[in-house]
């Protein structure tokens, strides 16, 4: 389980390359257990900062990407107005959509030029209420 997330792997790599083998195995058994980590660590401040390094790490997606497929969009907005919502968060390297004529709905696929820029269209339009009972999905691919 601990290695499934890049993010959380990562994280315990670098406590384990400079020695910290007590907050890694606090960190790990958080990941695993945090119930049983709480007991066993306590509530020591050195701890309590691993123990929320862990919770944000283990609700991170399991691999970021500049490159995301998007579907929702409702397709009256047209592809130059979906390009201008997704370049409100950054400088965009690619973009097609695929609007079908049958389907209210559009998908495509954007690469930003920044990871920041990608992570930030997903805060904001994944899951976004498009009307009509439709949300708007942004996925990070590879």
């Amino acid at each position: 389980l601990i290695y499934e997330n890049p993010a959380v792997k990562k994280f315990v790599d670098e406590l384990m390359e400079i020695g910290d083998i007590n907050r890694a195995n606090a960190f790990t058994e958080y990941i695993d257990n945090e119930k049983v980590a709480r007991q066993r660590y306590g509530n020591s401040q050195l701890y309590l900062d691993i123990f929320d390094k862990a919770e944000e790490l283990k609700n991170a997606p399991a691999f970021t990407s500049r490159k995301l497929e998007f579907k929702g969009f409702p397709s009256a907005m047209g592809e130059d107005m979906i390009k201008i919502s997704l370049e409100e968060f950054g400088t965009l390297k690619a973009f097609s959509v695929k609007i079908d004529d049958t389907s209210p709905e559009c998908s495509g696929v954007v690469e930003y030029e920044s990871q920041e820029s990608a992570d930030s269209a997903v805060a904001k339009w994944d899951g976004a209420d498009m009307g009509m009972g439709s949300k708007l999905s942004l996925e990070y691919v590879e």
